[in-house]
């Protein structure tokens, strides 16, 4: 019960006010932190939530991290601390079971979960799928489809994402 409400209280409340820093509009994001509190699985202190996210039951969001506009989330996703999600990120952990056997709507769904650690740059517009772990102080380039984990403190980018540089 306390997910749905908190998803009500986002959608019809927090998903149509102004999205921008908590000096620019402390209210706005007072709202949805409040809205993602009752959604989330944790939620930490000082964080950015847009407008116009689709979320699934089981995110967690660490401190000091964001989440862009327009962003979709399904299966499970685990946020560290200081992330940054830039909008229009898309994080798919479901997918269909493949069979060769049975009609794809008859086969079901299996669950991958994502994790993005501490530290963590998403550029806009990327694609994560279900299964991998974007390593701590890691950058994902604008536009980028990352099917495989990411080793910590380096720059992807491309489709499928490829290591591009080391951080460091």
């Amino acid at each position: 019960m306390k997910k749905k409400i908190g998803w009500l209280l986002y959608v019809f409340v927090g998903g149509i006010l102004p999205h921008g820093s908590v000096k620019q509009f402390p209210i706005s994001q007072k709202i949805r932190r409040i809205a993602c509190s009752l959604l989330f699985d944790r939620i930490g202190s000082n964080v950015n939530i847009g407008r116009k996210i689709r979320f699934s039951k089981n995110v967690s969001l660490g401190s000091d991290s964001s989440i862009g506009n327009n962003s979709y989330i399904s299966g499970v996703l685990e946020i560290g601390e200081n992330v940054m999600i830039a909008p229009n990120c898309k994080f798919i952990g479901i997918n269909h079971i493949f069979s060769k056997t049975k009609p794809f709507n008859d086969i079901g769904k299996i669950k991958n979960p994502i994790k993005i650690e501490d530290n963590t740059w998403i550029g806009y517009g990327s694609i994560i799928l279900g299964g991998v772990t974007i390593g701590e102080g890691s950058v994902v380039g604008a536009g980028s489809v990352v099917t495989k984990d990411v080793p910590p403190w380096t720059v992807v980018g491309g489709n499928p994402a490829k290591v591009i540089k080391g951080r460091g």
